[in-house]
């Protein structure tokens, strides 16, 4: 959730005609994200889960994408919208991962436990500091 509280107050400094434009777009995908990763956590099956979790990385990389519009045409404030991206980047990260645990899981038959593992992934999701995730991203920008 933490992704979309700074999404919301680094969209508060754009253009106000932006509001129902790329502002609302970001906000929405933005809550979009944990939203998803607690509708699949409140499912029955690993394969629910699983569904659920993918829309929630599509969801990261729009984020991902429309910050990166938003620095193109100049809105917001660069060092917000970089931490975002780098927290968005986290979050790709952290989804891409309980993905492939729980497909390998899934075609092994050997039945994961979607509350442990989708708990795990929302702790690790929103409990990330904001310090180590600038260092990260900065050394995956870097190359």
């Amino acid at each position: 959730m933490e992704l979309a509280r700074i999404v919301y107050k680094t969209t508060q400094r754009f253009p106000s005609e932006e509001r129902f434009g790329l502002t609302n777009q970001l906000r929405r995908a933005a809550v979009s994200i944990p939203s998803n990763i607690a509708e699949g956590k409140g499912r029955l099956t690993t394969g629910e889960l699983i569904q659920f979790l993918g829309i929630a990385r599509g969801s990261t990389l729009e984020v991902l994408t429309q910050l990166e519009l938003a620095l193109m045409l100049g809105f917001g404030d660069p060092p917000a919208i970089a931490e975002a991206e780098a927290i968005a980047f986290e979050v790709s990260k952290i989804l891409n991962a309980a993905l492939t645990t729980l497909r390998a899981k899934q075609v092994t038959k050997n039945n994961a436990d979607p509350f442990t593992l989708s708990f795990s992934l929302f702790t690790l999701t929103y409990s990330y500091r904001s310090a180590s995730i600038g260092s990260k991203f900065a050394a995956f920008h870097a190359g």
